[in-house]
């Protein structure tokens, strides 16, 4: 039996890196908690790897909003608020007033 013809692999067209990836993906069985314990790659970024294999197979990525915990490490990364008041934020806190926290988020002592 003979098959003629021409058939598209979109895997194929992949870089090596993210052909690397999406292979480890299927191997994991879509799981990227699994991929998280074997990889260093944090699921934040095995998420964002997986969306570049979705845009160069031709895919839509649906833009992903941080979740509330996210927003509030992002905003410490960015030196918007100190330690303390993101631990605050974390824990459905309201953090102290600004003038209340050192640099480092321990309060200071009235």
């Amino acid at each position: 039996m003979t098959v003629d013809g021409r058939f598209a692999l979109p895997l194929a067209s992949l870089s090596g890196e993210l052909a690397i990836f999406a292979e480890r993906f299927l191997r994991a069985r879509g799981n990227l908690k699994a991929m998280e314990r074997v990889t260093d790659l944090s699921y934040q970024a095995l998420r964002a790897r997986l969306d570049e294999v979705v845009a160069a197979l031709g895919g839509e990525v649906e833009e992903r909003r941080p979740s509330p915990g996210e927003a509030v490490l992002e905003r410490l990364r960015a030196g918007e608020i100190s330690a303390g008041e993101a631990l605050a934020l974390l824990r459905g806190e309201t953090p102290a007033a600004p003038d209340q926290t050192d640099k480092e988020g321990d309060e200071i002592e009235s």
